[in-house]
């Protein structure tokens, strides 16, 4: 399969981000990631895994992060004929980070500190002091970093054996700095330890191929971007990559997010650090359906994928009353959705909220029982004048994508780039948005992949929204013997439900 491409065009600016970590490099990921698990099996639950290592990786790029910031600054006041006694002193002074909004990390809890003592006793008090030290020196990262080492039972020896293959991350690269390299493996390990986490399909932790699909139906730019369940925080790290290489590095793309477990919140608290975007996003520990009643203002964009264990019209009616007037939502859905709740699913259509429905393989998520698919909420489908969109009031795009994607092995499906820019692109010429008029893209239906509904007729089918309905419509219109039309239409209504 070939790796998802970087975000942007060829001759535009291109994000630092937004390439993954090559094969290589995803391989020694892989393989530290299972000398990780070795070490912690029998030592602790697997749910805490993940705080353990991620907390000790964060250390890492915090340490490698104020490296680089010195070493930027030593060359800076070199340049400007500073002596090196004073650049010396320079580099160390508090002040100098706290202007350049940089990270400040304390002698003893920067890796290099707690490397040289890891073989020594109370290896655990000096990360859990690390930690503290850390959220003490930066406000942003108040309450953000686990503090669970002592409490975790864990031998010191164990332990300095995490410290040591942390401190072995060293993957050649020349187009990433250290920092960049362990900001990719924070990235990859979250994603690792989804897929072992007891949580069916990683619940924290929305696959990577999905996150850019979502990402790309939305195109988000300047503006405001929400999501009530940010889990890890990937919607926010996929969207800003998106964002700085559409529309470059200075794009005022800011988020807002809720996360209600205190862990997966401090990972996401840990993940926007890393990657450069926690001075633009206020996410906090919060059950949204219980406090966040009446937003202070409108979303500009809102991507999420909401618990699976909630009701799918609270969360659908959550964004809808967030968004804003000419605002784009997409959400991840449960495929029971469609054909159970017809009024809830008649209320958002009778407001014409439902801009495109897209049903997504099965396995995208492990486990072949879940399947999923993607809605997308406009808050005006007319062609609002300035943008020049197509008029699509009273119309709905319907996307079979079940045949998408590849196995990587016997459970994991994942969505390719070519799966990517058909689907996005479909959804973009049938809306005409800029990034379609910009390619030349028009829409047409494709019997068995799209199609565009009227809501006559979506009435007409009871409000049922699962695309395989309208995208093949030669089983759509069969007919049915008459003396049994009753118990066929109970059937029909069953069989969508399973092979959706």
């Amino acid at each position: 399969m070939q790796p998802l491409e970087p975000w942007g065009p060829p001759d535009g600016y291109r994000a630092d981000r937004a390439t993954p970590l090559d094969d290589a490099g995803a391989g020694e990921a892989e393989a530290l990631l299972w000398r990780v698990a070795d070490i912690l099996r029998g030592g602790l639950d697997v749910s805490e895994y993940r705080e353990f290592v991620l907390g000790l990786i964060f250390l890492r790029y915090a340490s490698e992060a104020f490296d680089e910031h010195r070493r930027e600054l030593a060359t800076h006041l070199a340049a400007e004929g500073v002596t090196d006694e004073l650049v010396d002193d320079r580099v160390e002074e508090r002040a100098t980070f706290d202007r350049a909004g940089a990270l400040w990390v304390p002698e003893y809890a920067r890796w290099s500190w707690i490397a040289a003592r890891a073989e020594g006793r109370s290896v655990a008090r000096r990360l859990d002091e690390a930690m503290e030290a850390l959220m003490r020196s930066n406000r942003t990262l108040a309450d953000a970093l686990p503090v669970v080492y002592r409490r975790g039972g864990m031998d010191d020896g164990r332990l300095a054996e995490l410290v040591e293959l942390v401190g072995d991350i060293r993957f050649d690269d020349a187009r990433r700095s250290p920092k960049e390299t362990l900001g990719d493996v924070y990235e990859y390990f979250l994603a690792g330890f989804a897929q072992v986490s007891s949580t069916p399909g990683g619940g924290f932790h929305t696959p990577r191929s999905v996150v850019r699909l979502m990402v790309a139906l939305v195109e988000p730019g300047a503006g405001l971007l929400y999501d009530p369940a940010c889990g890890t925080g990937g919607m926010f790290v996929e969207a800003s990559a998106y964002a700085r290489a559409t529309r470059g590095p200075d794009t005022d793309l800011r988020f807002r997010g809720h996360e209600s477990d205190q862990r997966t919140w401090r990972l996401a608290r840990m993940n926007l650090t890393v990657h450069g975007i926690d001075g633009r996003a206020d996410v906090r520990w919060r059950d949204t359906l219980k406090v966040d009643k009446s937003p202070r203002r409108k979303s500009d964009f809102v991507l999420t994928a909401p618990p699976r264990d909630t009701s799918p019209t609270i969360w659908l009616r959550h964004v809808y009353e967030n968004l804003d007037a000419r605002g784009t939502g997409c959400l991840l859905l449960p495929n029971g959705f469609f054909n159970s709740s017809s009024k809830a699913r008649a209320e958002l259509l009778e407001r014409d909220l439902i801009a495109g429905v897209i049903a997504l393989p099965s396995r995208l998520f492990g486990s072949p029982k879940t399947s999923a698919s993607l809605w997308v909420l406009s808050g005006d489908k007319g062609r609002q004048e300035d943008r020049r969109l197509a008029e699509r009031r009273g119309e709905i795009l319907f996307v079979d994508a079940r045949e998408a994607g590849t196995m990587v092995d016997r459970s994991q499906r994942v969505l390719t780039q070519a799966d990517l820019t058909r689907i996005s692109e479909t959804y973009h010429a049938w809306r005409g948005t800029a990034s379609a008029q910009a390619k030349g893209l028009a829409y047409a239906d494709v019997p068995g992949f799209c199609a565009t509904e009227g809501l006559a007729r979506v009435r007409q089918h009871n409000y049922l929204l699962s695309p395989s309905r309208y995208t093949h419509p030669e089983t759509a219109g069969r007919p049915t013997p008459r003396g049994v039309r009753v118990d066929l239409a109970s059937l029909t209504r069953d069989l969508y439900s399973l092979f959706d």
